[in-house]
């Protein structure tokens, strides 16, 4: 069985801010004990890396200021939703830089955790948790999550225990 961790994100800000998100996930396994179910450490990191000079140079179209909300000029408002590995769990959620700790829901019958974070020019938000796979895994984590401007997502893998 291949474990795999879903961050999925829909941008809530009719606007091109998606441009200037730039997102990071590191993945590093942090058990290597002969049973139970392997355990990773994750940490996804956003940034919004649109500067308040260029916000103010550029359309409203670009920064979704639309004049009746203008807190939302420039800012990426992020719904994001973490789906645990098939078999396995998510757990130990913390939140560094703004973002708040996400929730446990339902979606077409999974466990999923969502959270909501409005990222302003300049700010960066850090999800930290652990991931259990399922004791059937016969891979090493990998991360399935929506696709991004960059030419390749930024995940980093550091595996630290051989695959049982």
């Amino acid at each position: 069985m291949k474990p795999q961790l879903g961050i999925y994100i829909t941008e809530k800000n009719p606007s091109k801010v998606g441009w200037y998100i730039e997102r990071s996930t590191t993945v590093k396994q942090t058990n290597c004990e002969s049973s139970g179910p392997a355990t990773y450490h994750v940490e996804y990191t956003l940034t919004n890396m649109l500067t308040e000079e260029e916000k103010e140079e550029l359309s409203s179209y670009v920064t979704g200021d639309w004049g009746a909300y203008p807190d939302r000029g420039g800012s990426g408002m992020e719904t994001i939703i973490f789906y645990p590995p098939a078999g396995g769990q998510l757990k130990d959620f913390s939140v560094t830089g703004g973002g708040s700790v996400p929730t446990t829901g339902a979606l077409e019958w999974a466990e999923v955790f969502h959270t909501y974070v409005q990222l302003r020019p300049g700010q960066t938000v850090t999800y930290s948790f652990d991931a259990v796979v399922s004791e059937d895994a016969t891979q090493k984590l990998e991360v399935d999550e929506t696709p991004t401007g960059q030419e390749a997502a930024d995940v980093k893998y550091t595996y630290l225990c051989p695959v049982r």
